[in-house]
């Protein structure tokens, strides 16, 4: 593939130096922020994986291999790549993914040029290099990125096999949807509809022929993409980790309830699991929480900490049962530390903000990151392929395939459209893109495939005398206009004001120059080129400035990197302005294992949460998850838990809030001697040190195993 897309670049020994420029930009904006975050929950499991075969095998989520992570192992594998290369620091997790991001831009460019030509190619590949949405995930560690990467493979496999009218080429295509699907599972196969329609119109052979090869095909795919779920099915409970994000321990309920129509519980009239409680205020401050707290949200101790001196606890731990933390956190004004969305928000729009819906995508809060240009491609893209559809008849089934294999103009524009459309409505339905803004990373292939190729042919139209020029300087103010309302808050006022002042400029040059016969013409080239800058600028800016907080945040959601906080320290340790409420509960068990001499063998740390226990897994030290990435997995009974932490001198285990509001253990249940279920209690033993270091009461337990 490589080495066709290395034909494409350079023709007639000339390389196209546009590209190599855009290819820079791409590069800039994703490395430019390529060490300022990271997911420490999937850096901790890249950091896992790496430490046994069971763990690289199963996708744990911690080096002891409890739990696994709620995505299949793909990316996981590469970014433990980088950490065993580079060691864990930021940018060594996310630079696979930032160089495969700019791959990216290369082979967007390969596969427009040779149907569509040089401009179409560059416009498509520009507006990939600037997106918010793919500069943003190509520089942190989530799994979209590589999933993407791999469908955009796919994509340039079911294209070559009907260019080349080889379906020899459907075998890489189904290897790559099934490496992908093997990313981010059952999200990967959205566009595979399409890809299949497109084979099935555009391909010169027979009817049987086609339906046998695309039945291959799809058996291939399936093979591909379930070896991975099939060997964790097989394999016994007790020889690998509980699979995460399921009650059940079952790799299926992971493949189709959360990570399949868990996603859509807004769409098919169920409560969304991470919807937040009703009533509590958009800009949250982290205190107790009101409700059944959010999937996956992490809050630090609440209240002043009590003054008292740092250090190991004092005595003996106490004798016999003693129940989980008793009590609710103390009491107290809001706390400095806020987790919502900026201050003045993200969409000026928000009237249109109302949940889940696809309004949400053109008109919410994530209109930053794609809504800018998501609907004027999809309003180029009705009127590129109703223009086409003016020149035919498509009267039935044979005019309908001649129509498609007349011309791999009219069948790739289709694709491409019919992609983007695919990819709206189901993100649109989504109740999870509302929750993570980064999956609309999905969209951003075919925004930038669709815009670039009826740009180009809209232009083309102009000179022909059937669009009115007027068309191109209004068009471009409208789109810029659109960027601004969308994302001035994330660019900056100013950068904003001048990029319309520019706009506005660069449009009344355009109605005196631009015409029929001088379209072309040297001065109308370079307006249209300095247009086309200005449209794309924006975005770039939002890109850069934006780093690991993604463009368009989540519905309360904490900001990403956490906010900084107005005091210089949190529960009597220094923190850094970018602080995670995790630091601290290192800091103090730190001091206690140095204080007692204890080497990584003997002892562990426990957290509720998987995002909990990650900083300790990123800092190799041994820790896990008791209830997985949410807190709700029943991995352990009490019997098992209890096998496990005795195989350690000290056990820590850090509450949190929803702990100590919620005095209950999210274990299995037991029979009891009457032979009736009832959760059980485990800490046995186990004493509160919170207080004697300077915490809030029910924070830290320890148990000292003699």
């Amino acid at each position: 593939m490589l080495i066709n897309i290395r034909k494409r670049i350079i023709y007639s020994n000339k390389i196209d130096y546009l590209l190599v420029f855009i290819l820079f930009v791409g590069a800039f904006l994703r490395f430019s922020r390529i060490n300022d975050f990271d997911n420490p929950y999937y850096t901790a499991t890249a950091f896992s994986v790496i430490k046994t075969w069971n763990n690289f095998l199963f996708a744990s989520s911690d080096p002891l291999g409890v739990v696994s992570v709620d995505k299949p192992p793909l990316a996981f594998w590469l970014q433990g790549i980088g950490i065993y290369l580079f060691g864990t620091e930021k940018w060594a997790v996310n630079i696979f993914q930032a160089i495969l991001g700019i791959i990216s831009i290369l082979i967007l460019y390969s596969l427009i040029k040779p149907t569509f030509g040089r401009i179409s190619a560059l416009v498509s590949s520009s507006i990939l290099c600037v997106i918010p949405s793919s500069v943003i995930i190509d520089s942190r560690n989530e799994p979209d990125a590589l999933m993407m990467f791999l469908v955009l493979c796919s994509s340039f496999f079911i294209i070559k096999s009907v260019r080349s009218n080889n379906v020899f080429w459907l075998i890489p295509f189904a290897l790559f949807i099934g490496l992908a699907f093997n990313t981010k599972m059952l999200v990967a196969l959205i566009p595979l509809p399409v890809f299949f329609l497109y084979y099935f119109l555009s391909k010169d052979e027979n009817l049987f022929k086609k339906i046998k090869h695309l039945f291959l095909t799809s058996l291939l795919i399936t093979i591909i993409s379930f070896s991975w779920v099939f060997i964790v099915w097989i394999t016994p409970s007790n020889e690998r980790p509980w699979v995460g994000s399921t009650s059940d321990n079952s790799i299926w309920t992971l493949v189709f309830e959360y990570n399949g129509f868990n996603r859509f519980e807004g769409f098919l009239g169920r409560p969304p699991q991470g919807a937040p409680p009703q009533g509590i205020p958009s800009q949250l401050s982290v205190g107790p929480p009101q409700g059944p707290p959010p999937q996956g949200r992490v809050s630090p101790p609440q209240g002043p900490p009590p003054q008292g001196r740092v250090g190991p606890p004092q005595g003996p731990p106490p004798q016999g049962r003693v129940g989980p933390p008793q009590g609710a956190p103390p009491q107290g004004g809001p706390s400095q530390l806020s987790v919502g969305p900026p201050q003045g928000g993200v969409a000026p729009l928000q009237m249109f903000d109302q949940g889940y819906g696809i309004l949400g995508l053109l008109f919410g809060r994530i209109g930053a990151s794609t809504g800018w240009l998501l609907g004027w491609a999809i309003l180029l893209g009705i009127i590129n392929v109703s223009s086409s559809l003016s020149k035919s008849r498509l009267k039935n089934y044979k005019n309908i395939e001649n129509f498609f294999k007349k011309d791999e103009y009219h069948s790739e524009s289709f694709m491409w459209f019919f992609w983007l459309i695919l990819g709206f409505f189901i993100f649109g339905v989504a109740n999870a893109t509302d929750t993570h803004a980064y999956y609309l990373v999905a969209l951003s292939i075919p925004i930038a495939g669709v815009f670039g190729i009826a740009f180009t042919q809209i232009l083309e139209k102009v000179k022909n005398g059937t669009f009115p020029i007027q068309i191109i300087p209004i068009g471009m103010i409208m789109i810029v206009i659109t960027q601004i309302l969308w994302g001035s808050d994330l660019s900056g006022r100013l950068i904003s004001g001048v990029i319309m002042v520019v706009s506005i400029v660069i449009s009344i040059l355009m109605f005196s120059f631009l015409g029929k016969n001088n379209l072309y013409d040297h001065l109308s080239k370079y307006l249209l080129i300095t247009g086309f800058i200005t449209i794309i600028f924006l975005p770039s800016v939002i890109g850069f400035k934006s780093g690991g907080n993604i463009a368009g945040q989540g519905r309360n959601l904490p900001i990403i990197p956490p906010p900084i906080l107005n005091s210089q320290n949190y529960d009597g340790v220094p923190v850094r302005s970018n602080f995670s409420p995790s630091e601290i509960y290192f800091e103090k068990i730190k001091n206690i294992v140095n204080k007692e001499n204890l080497n990584k063998e003997q002892y562990v740390v426990i957290t509720s949460r998987a995002r909990e226990a990650s900083l300790f897994i990123i800092k190799d030290i041994n820790a896990f998850s008791m209830n997985g990435f949410s807190g709700r997995d029943p991995i352990f009974t009490n019997s098992s838990f209890d096998n496990l932490v005795d195989n350690y001198k000290y056990v820590f285990y850090i509450s949190n809030d929803r702990d100590r509001l919620l005095p209950q253990n999210n274990l299995q249940k037991e029979f009891s001697p009457n032979d009736q279920m009832e959760k059980v209690r485990i800490f046995t033993s186990w004493e509160d040190i919170s207080s004697a270091n300077g915490l809030s009461k029910g924070s830290i337990f320890l148990k000292i195993n003699y």
